[in-house]
């Protein structure tokens, strides 16, 4: 079960964040208390990407809106330089990459550390939209990835249910955390 997942006290979040991802893998924070959520609102630009996708499943017209809302939160933490977190909810059959796929912007390596965090990678597959490619003198071509960027999600199932999150998501190779 979650013995197989790293597990930190709520005060290591911020060793992880600090750190340099592990095997180019996307950090997945699971933390079935919550509290998370409540720090990464306060500390980090978090999308809660389980209410885009029942957005889009009621509203499949605002398709173009929720591609730029989640464009735009990239876009401003490579920019920034700060935590971009991707609130999955408390679904452990929350299926992201089928989601994403309803995006022009979608690549399965995308999640990858070294592919989001490569502004010609980013550009070629419209993560980074070339209207955006300023600096913040408006010079074209000049925007800058910041070394501080990290993009991680987040997951509030319970532990007993990481398992079933991962298969549902897995094509995406996640490095777990559990947060307690």
């Amino acid at each position: 079960m979650s013995s197989k997942y790293k597990s930190i006290k709520l005060t290591e979040v911020l060793q992880i964040l600090d750190g340099k991802e592990e095997d180019n893998k996307p950090i997945l924070f699971v933390n079935p208390t919550s509290t998370l959520v409540t720090f990464f609102t306060y500390k980090a630009n978090m999308s809660d990407i389980f209410k885009l996708k029942i957005n889009l499943d009621i509203h499949p017209e605002k398709k173009q809106e929720i591609s730029n809302e989640i464009q735009n939160s990239l876009e401003a933490g490579m920019k920034a330089g700060y935590w971009v977190v991707f609130n999955l909810g408390t679904d452990p059959k929350f299926n992201l990459v089928e989601f994403l796929k309803n995006f022009s912007f979608y690549d399965k390596n995308m999640f990858k550390p070294d592919n989001i965090k490569d502004k010609k990678y980013c550009l070629e597959h419209k993560i980074l939209r070339e209207e955006n490619d300023v600096d913040y003198f408006g010079n074209k071509g000049y925007f800058d990835i910041k070394n501080t960027f990290k993009f991680v999600f987040l997951s509030t199932c319970k532990e007993n249910e990481i398992d079933t999150l991962l298969k549902t998501n897995n094509e995406i190779e996640f490095d777990v955390v559990i947060a307690k």
